[in-house]
């Protein structure tokens, strides 16, 4: 589908802005309500869940080959900020950021999506 395509692909080019279900349904060209129950039909997620999810698999991967503090990596993935990025690093992986870098140093460490 054409239309998840495009999604996918705006939300890995602008993570590190914020990004409402408004504005993914103007990229796939449905009103706000069709979107909404097509994507959990496609992804199995919210937009907010699945944007959330890709910004934990970006600082998942920034975590394994950089060298960027939390915060950094934090802000650079569009959260707010360290807090709300612990927040929800630990409801979708498990465990806090730092306890998460700290087990997986290796560049071939695997990402949750």
């Amino acid at each position: 589908m054409w239309q998840a395509r495009c999604v996918q692909n705006y939300v890995a080019l602008n993570l590190h802005l914020k990004i409402t279900a408004c504005d993914l349904a103007t990229v796939a060209q449905l009103s706000h309500s069709s979107f909404n129950r097509a994507f959990r039909a496609s992804f199995g997620y919210t937009p907010r869940q699945y944007v959330t999810r890709m910004r934990i698999a970006r600082a998942q991967r920034l975590m394994t080959m950089s060298r960027e503090t939390l915060s950094e990596i934090a802000v650079e993935c569009g959260f707010l900020d360290q807090y709300d990025f612990k927040v929800h690093f630990r409801k979708i992986v498990g465990q806090a950021p730092a306890d998460w870098r700290a087990g997986h140093g290796s560049l071939n460490a695997r990402t949750i999506i």
